[in-house]
């Protein structure tokens, strides 16, 4: 028998960002161990302990986690708690892809129910009091089903699979993705809340699903491996299990038409203003000096793509020559760098 919950992706919304992290395997047998590394791949960065006092130990004394959500918002004496602008800076969030740090995050913690000295639930119930984040499996034999499902049920637990099932390696490497999904949706839940807030119709593309089954559709064909919010308005920058970095940008219909009249007022080429008012071609600035910065508009339009959401008409573009923006693939430590160096 074999549980996973997911409740916490019941409403439909576009993750801020996502991007792999390290897990924890806990089991008290060496062998089996062993043999969930060699099952399990070499696509994914675990930490193995045979003891369950050693990972208490670990979590309890040596790991800290630094949510990445934390490091957008602004944390000051005297801000205006209701001046969301002010409180969050986006920018943060698209600087993760230069956070070598970022992938030792710990998301999920998978641990056998049944060891000497400390069993799995007893862990997991002192990881969950530290980290109430962790998403935690826990492995079972025949006789330990019950206690795992009432564990299930209290929410001490997110799901659990037999360790004789035949098929673990394949459902464990579901359950880690549907997962990994849910730990980014709660990270990602508190800086979309206030984005929309702060937006003029309260409403963004983030909750349209038909934005949401889009973006995640060409993040699924295209092997984007990670992504992280670059702008207000819903872009992103994106980086695939190669390494390749690219942009998606994303406007609506408003958005389109406001930046429009900001490149008849300044003074662009004739043939750049039609393209943007007819809204074949949008436009993206990658803003890090200020709103003052000069931009150059033949470099930074693209052409544009229409798609008929939900809640209101957007246009994208998928940019995959960054070179007339200010980003550094040389300075990304990427997934695939880290796991090669990984230890």
């Amino acid at each position: 028998m074999s549980l996973l919950n997911m409740s916490g992706l019941s409403k439909k919304m576009a993750l801020a960002f996502y991007f792999p992290t390290e897990m924890v395997l806990v089991d008290d047998n060496p062998l089996l161990l062993r043999q969930l590394k060699a099952r399990l791949g070499e696509d994914a960065a675990f930490k193995f302990f045979d003891n369950p006092l050693k990972a208490s130990e670990f979590f309890l004394k040596e790991y800290q986690h630094k949510p990445t959500s934390s490091r957008c918002f602004n944390h000051q004496p005297g801000l205006n708690p209701n001046d969301h602008l002010v409180q969050m800076n986006v920018n943060s969030i698209f600087k993760e892809i230069y956070n070598p740090e970022r992938f030792n995050q710990i998301a999920i913690l998978i641990v056998d129910y049944a060891m000497p000295r400390m069993n799995g639930l007893q862990l997991a119930e002192e990881v969950l009091n530290k980290f109430h984040h962790m998403k935690i499996i826990m492995l079972t034999g025949e006789a330990d089903t019950d206690i795992a499902l009432s564990a299930f049920t209290d929410g001490k637990i997110h799901g659990f699979y037999r360790k004789d099932d035949p098929d673990l390696a394949n459902k464990l490497k579901k359950a880690i993705k549907d997962l990994l999904k849910a730990y980014f949706y709660e990270e990602s839940y508190a800086v979309v809340k206030v984005i929309i807030e702060a937006s003029i119709t309260k409403t963004h593309p983030f909750t349209d699903p038909v934005f949401v089954d889009f973006i995640e559709k060409m993040i699924k064909e295209n092997n984007i491996e990670e992504w992280y919010l670059a702008e207000l308005q819903g872009s992103y920058c994106m980086i695939d299990n190669a390494g390749k970095v690219s942009l998606f940008i994303v406007r609506t219909k408003h958005e389109m038409e406001v930046i429009a009249d900001y490149a008849e007022r300044s003074g662009v080429s004739k043939d750049t203003l039609k393209a943007l008012q007819d809204k074949t071609k949008l436009a993206y600035f990658l803003i890090e000096k200020g709103v003052n910065q000069k931009f150059d508009w033949e470099r930074s339009i693209h052409p544009a793509y229409i798609l008929h959401g939900d809640k209101d008409i957007y246009y994208y573009a998928w940019v995959k020559d960054i070179s007339p923006y200010n980003i550094h693939p040389e300075k990304i430590l990427t997934y695939k760098k880290y796991l090669s160096s990984y230890k």
